[in-house]
């Protein structure tokens, strides 16, 4: 596939359980055997989650915060600040994948829910209950932002709308109130 400047790879495992772009200048994205299972939508749903991983640079920041792990293990910030870099930066390319596209949130989050079921019923799983508590409240946590940003958006609409309608009958009322007053002449010779 071709994006821009960058040719992307697909290449499908059978031993994975979400799709995922792997390494510090990668330009391959890795998917799971339900890929044959999605529907196109949700396939150029995936892809262009990835690739804005890709174009964000998220390998090296990735890398980097690796790297600060690495250095500061000992400090418990450390890792608190990590996990929640990663969930910022999935919700951030989970933006990028629906912006401006009207629905696509609800679609997105049912890609999101139809992945984490996958990720409960394969036999390899995590390595430990830990990481699955972990990936499943991130996954819940990506599903809840995009629904309340869809919910944001519709109300936003609506309280653009009042507010304008407001500011209109307003400006109107405020027009025909002045429009209407009599000019008086007051005299200004005090003798």
């Amino acid at each position: 596939i071709n994006y821009g400047t960058r040719t992307i790879q697909i290449h499908k495992c059978s031993r994975l359980d979400i799709p995922f772009t792997k390494g510090v200048f990668s330009n391959k994205i890795y998917v799971p055997d339900l890929w044959d299972n999605w529907s196109p939508e949700y396939r150029k749903m995936i892809i262009a989650h990835e690739v804005t991983h890709i174009q964000r640079g998220d390998g090296i920041a990735q890398f980097l915060q690796v790297i600060a792990q690495i250095i500061y293990f000992f400090h418990p910030m450390v890792w608190l600040l990590n996990s929640k870099v990663l969930l910022f930066r999935a919700m951030a390319c989970d933006d990028a994948t629906v912006a401006g596209k009207k629905n696509s949130s609800v679609v997105y989050s049912k890609l999101l829910v139809e992945i984490a079921e996958n990720f409960l019923h394969t036999k390899m799983g995590c390595p430990s209950i830990s990481a699955l508590i972990r990936q499943k409240r991130n996954l819940l946590n990506r599903i809840n932002y995009q629904l309340q940003e869809a919910i944001m958006i519709q109300i936003s609409k609506k309280s653009m709308a009042i507010v304008l309608a407001s500011l209109i009958s307003l400006g109107m009322l405020l027009s025909f109130n002045y429009g209407s007053a009599k000019s008086v002449i007051i005299p200004t010779d005090f003798n």
